[in-house]
C-alpha cells in the first residue's frame, strides 16, 4: 500500500494526521539524537569537571566550553560564571541554573502532548464522516448498487481511527521515554551541583 493510497483511504482527516505524523517523528528524531550526544561520555566528562574544579581553572573552562551543550556541564558553567565569593552565592546560582536549564528540555512537550490528543481525535472525526459516507449510500432497493461506495466509507472510518490511535501511542511512548530522561538529568544536575557546592565549602575553609 503507497503513501498515496493510504491518503485517499483515509479521507478528508489524511493530511491533519499526515502533519501530526510529520511533526511527531521529527522531534522524535531530534530528540533521540540530542539525547544520544548528551549521554555518551558524560560520566567520564564530569569526572574530568569535577577534578580540575578549583585545582586548574584553565582546563576546567577548557571542558566546560566544549561541553556546554550538555544540560549538567551548563549548569556548571552558569552557577560559575558570576564568580561567586561565597557558598550560599554558587548554591542561590546553581538552583536557578538548574530551573531555567529543566526549562529549556521540555520546550516541546506542549506539542508532543498536543499531537498526543488531537490524533486519535483526528481519527475519530474520520470515522464518523466514513460512517456518515456509507449511511448515505444506503438508500431503499440501491444497497448492492452503493456497496462499493458503503464498503468505501467503512474502509476510510476504520483505516483513519487506526493511524490516529498508532500516531498517539508512538508519540506518547517516546514522550515517557524524554520525560524520564529529563528527571534523571534534572537528578544529576542536582547532584552534582550538591557535589561543586561541597568543594567549594571545603576550599572556603
Amino acid at each position: 500500500m503507497t503513501l498515496l493510497s493510504l491518503l485517499e483511504k483515509t479521507g478528508i482527516v489524511a493530511f491533519p494526521l499526515l502533519a501530526c505524523s510529520v511533526i511527531s517523528l521529527t522531534i522524535i528524531f531530534e530528540r533521540s539524537i540530542y539525547w544520544v550526544s548528551i549521554l555518551r561520555g558524560e560520566h567520564r566528562i564530569l569526572k574530568q569537571i569535577e577534578q580540575s574544579y578549583l585545582n586548574d581553572d584553565s582546563r576546567c573552562s577548557l571542558l566546560i566550553k566544549q561541553n556546554n551543550y550538555r544540560p549538567i556541564v551548563k549548569m556548571v558553567e552558569s552557577s560559575i560564571s558570576g564568580l561567586p565569593d561565597t557558598s550560599e552565592q554558587f548554591e542561590r546560582s546553581a538552583s536557578v541554573a538548574i530551573h531555567r536549564i529543566t526549562f529549556e528540555l521540555q520546550k516541546y512537550d506542549t506539542l508532543l502532548t498536543t499531537i498526543i490528543t488531537i490524533s486519535p481525535l483526528l481519527g475519530l472525526l474520520g470515522t464518523v464522516l466514513g460512517l456518515i459516507k456509507s449511511f448515505a449510500a444506503i438508500t431503499l432497493g440501491e444497497t448492492l448498487k452503493n456497496s462499493a461506495l458503503v464498503m468505501s466509507g467503512i474502509s476510510e472510518a476504520l483505516m483513519s481511527t487506526a493511524i490516529g490511535l498508532v500516531i498517539a501511542i508512538i508519540t506518547l511512548i517516546f514522550t515517557n521515554i524524554f520525560r524520564n530522561l529529563k528527571r534523571a538529568e534534572r537528578a544529576k544536575m542536582q547532584e552534582f551541583a550538591s557535589l561543586m557546592l561541597f568543594k567549594f565549602e571545603k576550599a572556603e575553609t
